[in-house]
């Protein structure tokens, strides 16, 4: 046990202090308690369905039904680029609103915003974006499709705007 604390023993005592071992114990307790508080989060999220929701690709299709692309006005190419162009004005800190309704404006039709949230698919969302590490993966992050990202970053007079373009096609937001 002496070869454990050893470093952190000689550190501390190169500090001034004549007793180090309970500042390192405490330091080792703390580490632990973090890690635990870390872990029953995870699995925590993980029985509440938010770690993964069970919202995958196939059950956003299945949701939204086949798509009519009849009746859209925009190209598939165009709904990916609209909705890439909607997670970078609402990734990291920050959301970009301005950008958010001239890409949602640019629906015509029920279709086209449809078409918009599928290409946009599922994502891992954390407090500030795009969940990339793996402690926003696994801990913090809550994957979620187009709207669950838009009802997040916007709020007021933002989110009214963007529920009443989709009032306005017929889709729930």
């Amino acid at each position: 046990m002496n070869k454990i604390i050893t470093v952190p023993e000689g550190l501390i005592r190169s500090m001034g202090v004549k007793n180090p071992r309970p500042y390192v114990y405490g330091a080792y307790a703390l580490a632990a308690g973090i890690l635990i508080f870390i872990v029953v989060r995870a699995i925590k999220r993980n029985r509440e369905g938010k770690w993964n929701s069970g919202l995958t690709q196939e059950r956003l299709t299945e949701e939204l039904g086949k798509l009519n692309t009849n009746g859209a006005a925009l190209t598939k190419g165009e709904a990916i680029t609209i909705a890439q162009n909607l997670l970078n004005a609402m990734d990291r800190f920050g959301t970009d609103e301005q950008a958010i309704l001239d890409n949602l404006s640019r629906c015509k039709t029920a279709s086209d915003l449809n078409l918009i949230i599928q290409s946009f698919g599922i994502k891992p969302k954390s407090s500030t974006g795009l969940a990339d590490t793996w402690v926003e993966r696994n801990v913090e992050g809550v994957m979620k499709n187009l709207n669950g990202w838009l009802r997040d970053e916007l709020s007021g007079a933002d989110l009214m705007a963007v529920k009443k373009i989709y009032d306005n096609l017929g889709v729930a937001l």
